[in-house]
């Protein structure tokens, strides 16, 4: 509810994308507190994570309004992309992880094939399902635009 109430609020909006790089300090020293007190979960380091979680999200939406509102086709691409995508990655990841965890289980090296193997799939996979109806609708696409004339 609280999300809703900031992002229509045109003049809570505004003030958030002017106090962005404030924001961004504070979740940057927040997280540097973090990484200082470890996982304790006392008051003092509970507040610490709690204020590096808030200022960080401030700071994405500030950055956010500023940087991706206007109409690139990157951000119209992501836009269109980003249901499919959610909807495809879980399938891509459990086969994924299933296939490379049997294999190796230890270190950083086999979730980040994980997470890239999972990734290109998925972004492969609604490359080919968004130029279909049957696909597109699946996905849960709408219809497809016809392409506008140069003026």
């Amino acid at each position: 509810m609280l999300g809703f109430l900031v992002a229509t609020d045109d003049s809570i909006m505004d003030m958030i994308e002017r106090w962005r790089p404030l924001f961004l300090a504070l979740a940057v020293c927040g997280a540097a507190g973090v990484l200082l007190l470890g996982g304790q979960e006392s008051l003092p380091a509970t507040a610490v994570r709690d204020l590096a979680c808030w200022t960080a999200l401030l700071a994405m939406l500030g950055y956010g309004r500023r940087h991706l509102g206007g109409g690139s086709k990157a951000v119209a691409y992501c836009n269109e992309a980003a249901f499919p995508l959610y909807v495809l990655h879980q399938t891509f990841l459990v086969a994924v992880g299933f296939s490379v965890l049997r294999h190796a289980d230890a270190g950083p090296l086999p979730y980040m094939v994980i997470m890239t193997v999972s990734f290109a799939l998925s972004l492969i996979t609604y490359e080919i399902a968004r130029r279909w109806s049957l696909t597109r609708f699946l996905l849960g696409l709408g219809r497809r635009k016809p392409p506008t004339a140069p003026s």
